[in-house]
Protein backbone atom coordinates (compact mmCIF):
# COMPACT_ATOMS: atom_id res chain seq x y z
CA UNK A 1 0.00 0.00 0.00
CA UNK A 2 2.62 1.91 0.92
CA UNK A 3 4.58 1.45 -2.47
CA UNK A 4 1.34 2.36 -4.27
CA UNK A 5 0.82 6.26 -2.57
CA UNK A 6 4.63 7.09 -2.96
CA UNK A 7 6.04 9.33 -5.49
CA UNK A 8 8.99 8.40 -7.76
CA UNK A 9 11.79 9.45 -5.87
CA UNK A 10 10.19 8.74 -2.52
CA UNK A 11 10.49 5.84 -0.19
CA UNK A 12 8.63 4.79 2.90
CA UNK A 13 10.00 2.80 5.79
CA UNK A 14 8.47 1.87 9.24
CA UNK A 15 10.21 0.81 12.36
CA UNK A 16 7.77 -0.06 15.67
CA UNK A 17 4.30 1.36 14.25
CA UNK A 18 6.15 4.42 13.18
CA UNK A 19 6.50 5.87 9.07
CA UNK A 20 9.20 7.84 7.97
CA UNK A 21 9.09 9.22 4.57
CA UNK A 22 12.34 9.88 2.80
CA UNK A 23 12.07 11.66 -0.47
CA UNK A 24 13.61 14.50 -2.65
CA UNK A 25 12.66 18.05 -2.74
CA UNK A 26 11.05 17.62 -6.69
CA UNK A 27 8.96 14.28 -5.80
CA UNK A 28 7.71 16.31 -2.23
CA UNK A 29 6.10 18.98 -4.85
CA UNK A 30 3.28 17.07 -6.65
CA UNK A 31 1.75 19.46 -9.45
CA UNK A 32 -2.13 17.51 -9.17
CA UNK A 33 -3.15 18.81 -5.12
CA UNK A 34 -5.95 16.50 -5.64
CA UNK A 35 -3.52 13.67 -4.90
CA UNK A 36 -1.69 15.01 -2.47
CA UNK A 37 -1.67 12.62 0.97
CA UNK A 38 -1.95 13.61 4.81
CA UNK A 39 -0.59 11.61 7.22
CA UNK A 40 -2.91 11.37 10.13
CA UNK A 41 -0.13 10.12 12.38
CA UNK A 42 3.05 10.86 13.55
CA UNK A 43 5.49 10.94 10.22
CA UNK A 44 9.10 11.77 10.43
CA UNK A 45 9.78 13.27 6.67
CA UNK A 46 13.21 13.68 5.51
CA UNK A 47 13.94 15.50 2.42
CA UNK A 48 17.32 14.77 1.05
CA UNK A 49 19.38 15.55 -2.71
CA UNK A 50 17.95 18.80 -3.10
CA UNK A 51 17.81 21.88 -1.83
CA UNK A 52 14.38 22.45 0.48
CA UNK A 53 12.69 25.73 0.67
CA UNK A 54 10.88 27.13 3.41
CA UNK A 55 7.52 27.64 1.43
CA UNK A 56 7.83 23.73 -0.03
CA UNK A 57 8.58 22.75 4.02
CA UNK A 58 5.62 24.75 5.43
CA UNK A 59 3.50 22.99 3.08
CA UNK A 60 4.85 19.31 3.27
CA UNK A 61 4.50 19.71 7.10
CA UNK A 62 1.05 20.76 6.57
CA UNK A 63 -0.09 17.03 5.67
CA UNK A 64 1.03 15.76 8.83
CA UNK A 65 -1.36 18.09 11.15
CA UNK A 66 -0.23 18.31 14.89
CA UNK A 67 1.99 15.07 14.73
CA UNK A 68 4.48 15.12 11.85
CA UNK A 69 8.35 16.30 11.95
CA UNK A 70 10.22 17.28 8.69
CA UNK A 71 14.05 16.89 8.52
CA UNK A 72 16.37 18.49 5.73
CA UNK A 73 19.44 16.33 5.64
CA UNK A 74 22.03 16.03 3.58
CA UNK A 75 24.96 13.30 2.49
CA UNK A 76 26.83 12.51 -0.29
CA UNK A 77 27.23 8.57 -1.28
CA UNK A 78 31.08 8.69 -0.19
CA UNK A 79 29.89 9.31 3.46
CA UNK A 80 27.08 6.99 3.78
CA UNK A 81 24.34 8.94 3.14
CA UNK A 82 23.62 11.22 5.76
CA UNK A 83 26.02 13.58 7.52
CA UNK A 84 24.03 16.55 8.57
CA UNK A 85 20.19 17.20 9.75
CA UNK A 86 18.21 20.10 10.37
CA UNK A 87 14.20 19.83 11.67
CA UNK A 88 12.27 22.42 9.86
CA UNK A 89 10.61 25.09 12.48
CA UNK A 90 8.02 27.28 10.25
CA UNK A 91 8.11 29.57 13.71
CA UNK A 92 12.13 30.38 13.21
CA UNK A 93 12.33 30.09 9.22
CA UNK A 94 10.68 32.44 6.71
CA UNK A 95 11.62 32.72 2.76
CA UNK A 96 15.23 31.01 1.31
CA UNK A 97 15.72 27.56 1.42
CA UNK A 98 16.34 25.54 4.85
CA UNK A 99 19.62 24.97 6.15
CA UNK A 100 20.90 21.38 5.93
CA UNK A 101 21.94 22.19 9.70
CA UNK A 102 24.41 20.74 11.71
CA UNK A 103 26.74 17.42 11.66
CA UNK A 104 25.67 13.82 13.01
CA UNK A 105 27.71 12.09 15.59
CA UNK A 106 31.16 11.17 15.07
CA UNK A 107 31.49 13.45 12.06
CA UNK A 108 33.31 16.75 11.18
CA UNK A 109 32.40 19.63 8.53
CA UNK A 110 34.96 21.75 7.39
CA UNK A 111 33.57 25.13 5.11
CA UNK A 112 37.58 26.07 3.60
CA UNK A 113 38.52 28.41 0.90
CA UNK A 114 40.08 27.50 -2.73
CA UNK A 115 43.87 27.38 -0.14
CA UNK A 116 42.12 25.29 2.38
CA UNK A 117 41.67 27.82 5.10
CA UNK A 118 38.26 28.19 7.18
CA UNK A 119 36.15 30.58 5.69
CA UNK A 120 34.23 32.85 8.19
CA UNK A 121 30.40 32.86 9.18
CA UNK A 122 28.48 34.28 6.09
CA UNK A 123 30.93 33.82 3.78
CA UNK A 124 30.68 30.93 1.18
CA UNK A 125 33.32 27.86 1.17
CA UNK A 126 33.78 24.63 0.03
CA UNK A 127 32.43 22.00 2.59
CA UNK A 128 34.44 18.87 3.49
CA UNK A 129 33.45 16.05 5.70
CA UNK A 130 35.98 14.02 7.76
CA UNK A 131 35.05 11.15 10.76
CA UNK A 132 33.66 7.57 10.80
CA UNK A 133 30.95 8.19 7.99
CA UNK A 134 33.63 8.21 5.38
CA UNK A 135 33.88 5.77 3.41
CA UNK A 136 37.90 4.32 2.78
CA UNK A 137 37.51 5.37 -1.45
CA UNK A 138 36.24 4.26 -5.01
CA UNK A 139 36.54 0.88 -5.70
CA UNK A 140 39.70 -0.01 -7.98
CA UNK A 141 39.76 3.98 -8.89
CA UNK A 142 43.08 4.73 -6.93
CA UNK A 143 43.80 8.27 -9.00
CA UNK A 144 39.75 9.35 -7.84
CA UNK A 145 40.48 8.64 -4.38
CA UNK A 146 43.58 10.03 -4.24
CA UNK A 147 41.70 13.28 -5.69
CA UNK A 148 38.83 13.02 -3.55
CA UNK A 149 40.11 12.55 -0.43
CA UNK A 150 43.22 13.92 0.89
CA UNK A 151 45.03 14.53 4.50
CA UNK A 152 42.88 16.52 7.32
CA UNK A 153 45.53 19.39 7.96
CA UNK A 154 43.02 19.88 11.77
CA UNK A 155 42.88 16.82 12.32
CA UNK A 156 43.58 15.66 16.09
CA UNK A 157 46.45 13.38 16.32
CA UNK A 158 45.13 11.36 19.32
CA UNK A 159 41.83 10.34 16.83
CA UNK A 160 42.65 8.56 13.69
CA UNK A 161 39.19 8.66 12.50
CA UNK A 162 39.60 12.25 11.57
CA UNK A 163 42.46 11.97 9.55
CA UNK A 164 41.13 12.31 6.02
CA UNK A 165 39.30 14.91 4.71
CA UNK A 166 36.50 14.38 1.61
CA UNK A 167 35.57 17.34 -0.78
CA UNK A 168 32.11 17.23 -1.42
CA UNK A 169 32.55 19.81 -4.65
CA UNK A 170 29.19 21.68 -2.34
CA UNK A 171 29.51 25.35 -1.61
CA UNK A 172 28.03 25.98 1.73
CA UNK A 173 28.26 28.94 4.54
CA UNK A 174 28.00 28.98 8.32
CA UNK A 175 24.72 30.80 9.55
CA UNK A 176 25.06 32.84 13.13
CA UNK A 177 23.09 29.65 14.02
CA UNK A 178 25.81 27.68 13.91
CA UNK A 179 24.15 25.39 11.05
CA UNK A 180 25.11 24.62 7.39
CA UNK A 181 22.74 26.93 4.30
CA UNK A 182 23.41 25.02 1.21
CA UNK A 183 24.53 27.45 -1.60
CA UNK A 184 24.86 25.09 -4.86
CA UNK A 185 27.85 22.74 -6.59
CA UNK A 186 30.81 24.34 -7.34
CA UNK A 187 30.07 23.14 -10.55
CA UNK A 188 27.01 25.16 -10.94
CA UNK A 189 29.39 28.52 -10.23
CA UNK A 190 29.27 30.69 -13.78
CA UNK A 191 30.44 33.57 -14.59
CA UNK A 192 28.97 35.80 -16.71
CA UNK A 193 30.96 38.61 -18.21
CA UNK A 194 33.38 38.07 -16.18
CA UNK A 195 31.36 38.03 -12.91
CA UNK A 196 30.61 34.76 -10.85
CA UNK A 197 27.64 34.23 -9.87
CA UNK A 198 25.73 31.02 -8.34
CA UNK A 199 22.10 30.81 -9.76
CA UNK A 200 21.16 29.29 -6.55
CA UNK A 201 20.94 32.76 -4.52
CA UNK A 202 18.39 34.16 -7.52
CA UNK A 203 16.56 31.38 -6.78
CA UNK A 204 16.51 31.85 -2.98
CA UNK A 205 15.86 35.08 -3.74
CA UNK A 206 12.46 34.47 -5.66
CA UNK A 207 10.87 31.87 -3.24
CA UNK A 208 11.18 34.65 -0.78
CA UNK A 209 8.50 36.65 -2.77
CA UNK A 210 5.11 35.64 -0.97
CA UNK A 211 3.77 34.58 -4.61
CA UNK A 212 6.26 31.83 -5.52
CA UNK A 213 6.34 28.69 -4.14
CA UNK A 214 9.46 26.99 -6.40
CA UNK A 215 12.16 28.45 -8.66
CA UNK A 216 14.86 27.60 -10.07
CA UNK A 217 17.59 29.49 -12.05
CA UNK A 218 19.94 28.41 -14.85
CA UNK A 219 22.49 29.91 -17.23
CA UNK A 220 21.82 29.90 -20.80
CA UNK A 221 23.96 31.00 -23.97
CA UNK A 222 22.72 32.86 -27.26
CA UNK A 223 22.53 30.70 -29.63
CA UNK A 224 24.20 32.54 -31.89
CA UNK A 225 27.01 33.48 -29.91
CA UNK A 226 30.28 33.55 -31.56
CA UNK A 227 32.04 31.73 -28.30
CA UNK A 228 31.12 28.37 -27.73
CA UNK A 229 33.46 27.63 -25.43
CA UNK A 230 32.18 24.97 -22.48
CA UNK A 231 30.96 26.80 -19.59
CA UNK A 232 30.29 30.20 -21.47
CA UNK A 233 27.05 31.73 -20.80
CA UNK A 234 25.09 34.94 -21.41
CA UNK A 235 22.46 35.41 -18.73
CA UNK A 236 20.43 33.76 -16.60
CA UNK A 237 16.31 32.51 -17.10
CA UNK A 238 14.37 32.01 -14.31
CA UNK A 239 11.28 29.29 -14.16
CA UNK A 240 9.00 29.17 -11.28
CA UNK A 241 5.51 28.05 -9.79
CA UNK A 242 3.36 31.01 -8.34
CA UNK A 243 -0.26 30.87 -6.38
CA UNK A 244 -1.42 33.70 -9.07
CA UNK A 245 -0.03 35.48 -12.15
CA UNK A 246 2.76 37.75 -11.48
CA UNK A 247 3.57 40.65 -14.29
CA UNK A 248 7.36 39.99 -15.63
CA UNK A 249 8.44 43.59 -15.54
CA UNK A 250 7.47 43.63 -11.58
CA UNK A 251 8.99 40.46 -11.07
CA UNK A 252 12.17 41.59 -12.62
CA UNK A 253 12.04 45.21 -11.17
CA UNK A 254 11.19 43.75 -7.42
CA UNK A 255 14.76 41.31 -7.65
CA UNK A 256 16.78 44.34 -8.94
CA UNK A 257 15.78 45.96 -5.91
CA UNK A 258 17.99 43.02 -3.93
CA UNK A 259 20.12 41.61 -6.43
CA UNK A 260 22.99 43.12 -8.82
CA UNK A 261 22.19 43.21 -12.19
CA UNK A 262 24.22 40.75 -13.61
CA UNK A 263 22.40 38.47 -11.02
CA UNK A 264 18.67 39.40 -12.84
CA UNK A 265 17.34 37.28 -15.24
CA UNK A 266 16.32 38.31 -18.46
CA UNK A 267 13.85 36.03 -18.92
CA UNK A 268 10.90 34.49 -16.13
CA UNK A 269 8.93 31.75 -17.39
CA UNK A 270 5.95 30.73 -14.95
CA UNK A 271 5.06 26.88 -14.94
CA UNK A 272 2.50 24.76 -13.62
CA UNK A 273 5.17 21.94 -12.00
CA UNK A 274 8.68 21.30 -12.50
CA UNK A 275 9.62 18.32 -14.80
CA UNK A 276 11.34 14.97 -13.22
CA UNK A 277 13.38 12.53 -13.91
CA UNK A 278 12.78 8.73 -13.40
CA UNK A 279 14.59 9.07 -9.98
CA UNK A 280 12.43 12.13 -9.07
CA UNK A 281 14.86 14.84 -9.49
CA UNK A 282 14.78 18.18 -11.33
CA UNK A 283 15.08 17.51 -15.55
CA UNK A 284 16.39 20.63 -16.55
CA UNK A 285 16.44 19.82 -20.08
CA UNK A 286 12.51 19.24 -20.40
CA UNK A 287 12.13 23.17 -19.17
CA UNK A 288 10.37 24.91 -21.90
CA UNK A 289 12.89 27.32 -23.61
CA UNK A 290 12.13 31.24 -22.40
CA UNK A 291 11.44 33.71 -25.44
CA UNK A 292 13.33 37.01 -25.13
CA UNK A 293 11.60 40.11 -26.13
CA UNK A 294 13.76 42.72 -27.26
CA UNK A 295 11.47 45.54 -26.81
CA UNK A 296 13.65 48.32 -27.84
CA UNK A 297 13.58 50.13 -31.36
CA UNK A 298 16.41 49.66 -34.12
CA UNK A 299 17.86 52.24 -35.49
CA UNK A 300 19.66 50.91 -38.95
CA UNK A 301 23.43 52.45 -39.04
CA UNK A 302 23.79 55.84 -42.00
CA UNK A 303 27.02 55.29 -43.08
CA UNK A 304 30.12 52.94 -43.74
CA UNK A 305 31.55 53.92 -40.51
CA UNK A 306 28.22 53.08 -38.34
CA UNK A 307 28.05 49.84 -40.32
CA UNK A 308 31.28 48.73 -39.72
CA UNK A 309 30.88 49.64 -35.67
CA UNK A 310 27.84 47.65 -35.81
CA UNK A 311 29.25 44.72 -36.77
CA UNK A 312 32.23 44.87 -34.09
CA UNK A 313 29.67 44.95 -31.70
CA UNK A 314 27.35 42.42 -33.14
CA UNK A 315 30.63 40.08 -32.86
CA UNK A 316 31.41 40.55 -29.73
CA UNK A 317 27.75 40.93 -27.71
CA UNK A 318 26.50 38.27 -29.88
CA UNK A 319 23.62 39.91 -31.47
CA UNK A 320 22.07 40.28 -35.01
CA UNK A 321 21.22 44.01 -34.65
Amino acid sequence: VLKSTTRKGASCSRSKGVLTISANASSSSPCDTSRRTTFNLFSPTCCIGEPLSTSLASRTLSRCPGHGCLYNVYGPAEATIYVTTCQYHPELLSGGDVPIGKGIANTRLYVLDDWHNPVPVGVNGSLYLAGLPLATGYLNRPELTTTAFIDNPFADDQNPDYHRLYRTGDRVRWLDSGELLYVGREDQQIKIRGLRIEPGETARCLESFDAIRQAVVLPRARQQSTDNRPGHYDYLVAWYIADQPIDHDTLREQLGRQLPAYMVPVACVPVDCFPVTANGKLDTRALPEAELNDTGTYVAPTNTTETRLCQLWQSLLAVKQ
